[in-house]
C-alpha cells in the first residue's frame, strides 16, 4: 500500500483510489504502441503492480512498456518518429535464468534476443535514427541508446554502476554480442 496517498499528484491519487477498490485478481488492460509491427499491443497491470509503481518499489516490464508507449505518442505529436525508434525490453533484456550446464538453452535465448534486434533494425534502422532500449540488468533498469547505422551504443545508468559495464556479464559485452550476432 501507498503510505501517504494524499501526497501523490491528483491523477495518481485517482489511480490509487481505483487500485484500492480492485480485487487481487483484477487487471487493467492498457493499450500500448511503440511503433514496432508485430509488437505486443496490450499490457495488463494488476493491483499490486499499480501499488509498486506508486511507491516506486519495483518497476516491471509492464510499467516500462506503458512509459515507452507515452514516449512514442509524444514523438508522433512532435513529428520525431523518424528520429527515434524503440526496442521492447522483454525482447532484449536477459530475463531468463539458466541452471549451470544449460549452455545450449542460454545460447538459444541469446540468439532469440539477437534475432529480435536484427529484425527491428533491418526493418526500421536509417541514418540519423536512434533507438531507445530500457534494459534490465537485474532489479535495476538502465537506458541503452543505440545508433545502429554508426554501430554506437550509449548506456544511461542513473546509479553510475560500473559493474554493469565492461566485459564478462556486463551490459556492454551483452549488447556487443547481441548486435554483432
Amino acid at each position: 500500500m501507498v503510505p501517504h496517498p494524499e501526497t501523490l499528484p491528483s491523477d495518481l491519487q485517482m489511480l490509487h483510489k481505483y487500485a484500492s477498490r480492485m480485487t487481487s485478481q483484477e487487471q487493467i488492460n492498457v493499450h500500448i504502441d511503440i511503433g514496432i509491427d508485430g509488437q505486443t499491443t496490450h499490457v495488463y497491470i494488476g493491483r499490486e503492480e499499480i501499488f509498486q509503481l506508486l511507491t516506486q518499489e519495483q518497476i516491471g516490464v509492464c510499467h516500462i512498456m506503458t512509459h515507452m508507449s507515452l514516449w512514442y505518442c509524444h514523438c508522433q505529436t512532435l513529428g520525431l518518429v523518424n528520429m527515434f525508434g524503440f526496442l521492447c525490453p522483454s525482447g532484449i533484456s536477459p530475463v531468463a535464468k539458466f541452471k549451470k550446464g544449460d549452455v545450449n538453452k542460454a545460447m538459444e535465448h541469446r540468439m532469440d534476443r539477437s534475432r529480435y534486434i536484427a529484425s527491428v533494425f533491418n526493418r526500421s534502422a536509417t541514418k540519423g535514427r536512434i533507438f531507445l532500449e530500457p534494459y534490465n540488468v537485474g532489479r535495476h533498469w538502465i537506458l541503452c541508446v543505440i545508433d545502429p547505422y554508426n554501430s554506437i551504443v550509449y548506456f544511461m545508468d542513473p546509479l553510475h554502476n560500473d559493474k554493469n559495464k565492461g566485459t564478462g556479464n556486463g551490459v556492454c559485452e551483452d549488447m556487443r554480442t547481441l548486435i554483432e550476432t
